[in-house]
């Protein structure tokens, strides 16, 4: 398969796995502020477009006093999501001072990871990342790992990529993603066999998850290129 189009396949599932795991730090019960609580009554159901609109009254209004960095943050995510880069980045670097929160800040350097990496400052994002402490949560931990897989990938050091996935923590729901993003870099780094393995394994298994089945597809279509790539076409029907 052709690195640009091996480079977009793992883009793309990255993108697809993302949650926000560093988004929202406020429980239920924590919030103390009526309309901040809306706002995330609307996030959780990934209505993002209202709840955008909800929190930019909010501000305006000043009913905010307990959860303005919050409430930034989330914006900046927010704003990210529908692409809105340079607004994103300048909110979250205007978050960025000595006094703010460990945890916060741990948060906004993944926004700006994020960022740097949908940018092509694959460096830049590679040593912002560093700066992120460990999170205890494994979700989150697995989401860093298949964002430094992938700033790996681009910077062409797709064995690293491969063993920072292998090593990745791989709770409910992502096992498959990081496999996926494995085989990806294996294929990458020219380790046809193991990533052939890894992609036919998931390819032939069945899901009632649509966005998994999506996933699979594109795994798949990956493998049928590779194997084209290789001269193996009467393989490569098998999968495209």
């Amino acid at each position: 398969m052709p690195k640009l189009a091996l480079q977009f396949l793992s883009f793309w599932i990255w993108l697809a796995v993302s949650v926000n795991g560093f988004a929202v730090s406020v429980k239920p019960h924590e919030v103390r502020d009526l309309q901040y609580g809306e706002v995330l009554f609307h996030f959780y159901q990934d209505d993002y477009f209202t709840a955008i609109t909800h929190l930019l009254v909010a501000r305006k209004q000043n009913h905010l006093p307990h959860h303005r960095q919050e409430a930034e943050l989330l914006l900046g995510g927010l704003q990210l999501s529908y692409g809105m880069l340079d607004q994103a980045e300048a909110r979250f670097n205007r978050l960025l001072d000595k006094d703010t929160d460990r945890k916060l800040r741990n948060r906004i350097w993944f926004y700006l990871t994020k960022i740097s990496y949908q940018r092509g400052r694959h460096e830049q994002a590679f040593n912002t990342l560093q700066k992120i402490e460990k999170p205890k949560d494994k979700k989150v931990r697995a989401e860093l790992a298949l964002l430094n897989a992938n700033i790996h990938m681009e910077m062409g050091e797709n064995a690293e990529a491969a063993e920072i996935l292998r090593k990745a923590p791989a709770p409910a729901g992502w096992e498959e993603f990081l496999r996926i993003n494995r085989g990806i870099a294996l294929l990458r780094a020219g380790d046809i066999k193991k990533g052939r393995a890894i992609l036919d394994k998931l390819g032939k298994k069945r899901s009632g998850d649509e966005e998994l089945r999506a996933l699979r597809d594109r795994a798949n279509l990956g493998l049928g290129y590779e194997l084209l790539r290789n001269g193996e076409a009467v393989q490569a029907r098998k999968y495209l």
